[in-house]
């Protein structure tokens, strides 16, 4: 620069054009952590009351399969 001035710095995003990273994959739902806390799969989740009860409570606010959910005659839409 002729006068001596220099340009302020400008700030530049470094991850310009790189792809961005996924958040989430492989995150396990409210129902995978309470299979895993009870010991159970989904299959045995059938026929277990605590999972049923904990399903009817919070079929509105969190994921539970579908198939669940049918089995037990449950509707997401919080009809029995």
């Amino acid at each position: 620069m002729a006068n001596g001035k220099q340009k302020p710095k400008r700030n530049m995003n470094i991850n310009w054009g790189k792809p961005m990273p996924v958040v989430g994959v492989g995150t396990p739902t409210r129902w995978d952590i309470l299979l895993k806390r009870l010991g159970i799969t989904e299959i045995e989740a059938i026929n277990h009351p605590v999972a049923k009860q904990w399903a009817r409570q919070h079929r509105n606010s969190a994921y539970i399969p579908e198939e669940i959910l049918k089995a037990w005659g449950l509707d997401s839409a919080g009809r029995d």
